[in-house]
């Protein structure tokens, strides 16, 4: 059996009700027979094979569909397909709207719904027989997933009447260059039953998976900026990883962290640093951390948001470019402005909007440092936006709305 790793963190089901701005309820079986191509009648049978074969549960009827259209820009547009049990639970899984591919799924039994409490009870499956329950689901249900190469980690993560057993996907041995999102298998720390898997995002790596910096050169960056006192936390852990932003957005990075209270493993301070030139990007930090944080200067970097709405558009897994020429940005950012899709590969990126395709060429794309890179204002331009620049903030504001 492979060895697993845990995450801090569980999976996206209980994000639901936040992101239901972001949800339409379309209430016709088949309003749309062009775009999504999974209809919502389609999406339905999809969710309820997929999970009678991986639940065994006798299903009631579908009690809630969703369209989410930027729940997961990166993903693309899903499907969310509720049903009820016929002992008063529910069991949803998340449907991809263009490939039908079932990517995620959970189950909350009628017991759990009505024996809730707000700590939950302590655990009566030890953590090695909740390993062994995930992975023998998976070798059941999921062969393909046990065939990937996974990374041996730490213990499953309990939470309030679970376990949460994840493995990292490694992407090149060589180097362990961990992709950017987990496998993860939810486990009813009572029974030891599976309550939800959620499947790792295969998508094409179109960075290089080779760092520049060896771990030894990163470690003595990583002490540099460190958000704690290097000398009495050191930092105990160097992941090298493809990491991605909401939209698709790759990066090769360092991930670079410091445990404060030995005794918790959850309880992390880091920085993320590029792996092909150390610069430090971003920090990880708990809300309301009892260390003292050190004061880090991190480099002052440009940012593009969108009116209506205040929604930022970039990120700092790739921050925009200023340069002489304009504002760059990385084509996968403008996943943020609804309605238009972006095709993405090492070869060439297209943009789709609701009226029209633009080639590469036409926006101006350019290939370098990860990824293909657009020109804000020649963009701007070609889809009829006002761009406004504020120069105090070092940021630039899309309007794409008269």
């Amino acid at each position: 059996m492979k060895a697993h790793i845990a995450h801090p963190y569980r999976a996206v089901h209980g994000m639901a009700s936040v992101l239901l701005v972001l949800c339409i309820v379309l209430a016709c079986a088949d309003g749309q027979t062009t775009w999504p191509p999974i209809t919502r009648s389609r999406a339905i049978e999809i969710a309820a094979d997929h999970l009678t074969a991986v639940t065994g549960l006798q299903l009631g009827p579908a009690t809630l569909v969703l369209f989410r259209a930027a729940r997961y820009p990166s993903r693309g547009a899903s499907w969310s397909v509720e049903f009820q049990t016929p002992d008063g639970g529910q069991v949803d899984a998340d449907v991809d709207a263009v490939s039908g591919e079932t990517w995620t799924w959970h189950w909350s039994p009628g017991r759990l719904l009505r024996e809730r409490k707000d700590a939950g009870p302590s655990p009566r499956v030890d953590a090695d027989e909740a390993v062994q329950a995930a992975w023998g689901f998976l070798e059941t249900k999921y062969p393909a997933m046990c065939r990937l190469h996974l990374r041996q980690g730490g213990e499953p993560l309990p939470c309030q009447d679970t376990y949460v057993v994840g493995w990292d996907v490694v992407l090149n041995p060589a180097y362990q260059t961990l992709g950017s999102t987990p496998l993860i298998v939810e486990i009813d720390h009572q029974t030891g039953e599976v309550l939800g898997v959620e499947l790792p995002f295969l998508t094409p790596v179109v960075v290089d998976t080779r760092p520049s910096l060896r771990r030894g050169q990163i470690a003595t960056i990583a002490r540099r900026y460190a958000l704690l006192d290097p000398n009495r936390f050191p930092v105990m852990r160097v992941d090298l990883r493809v990491q991605m932003d909401d939209y698709g957005t790759q990066r090769l990075v360092y991930e670079c962290f410091q445990y404060p209270d030995s005794g918790n493993p959850f309880l992390r301070y880091g920085v993320v640093h590029d792996a092909h030139t150390g610069e430090p990007l971003y920090p990880i930090a708990p809300m309301g951390g009892k260390y003292p944080v050190r004061q880090i200067g991190f480099p002052r970097r440009t940012s593009v948001r969108m009116e209506p709405g205040a929604r930022m558009v970039t990120t700092n897994v790739a921050p925009p470019v200023l340069e002489a020429s304009g504002l760059w940005l990385r084509a996968e950012h403008l996943r943020a402005v609804d309605g238009l899709r972006v095709a993405v590969t090492k070869d060439a990126v297209t943009v789709v909007s609701p009226d029209r395709t633009i080639s590469g060429r036409d926006l101006g794309a350019t290939w370098r440092d990860y990824g293909w890179w657009v020109p804000l204002r020649k963009v701007a331009g070609l889809m009829g936006w006002r761009v406004d620049w504020n120069n105090e903030k070092k940021e630039a504001i899309i309007h794409t709305t008269p």
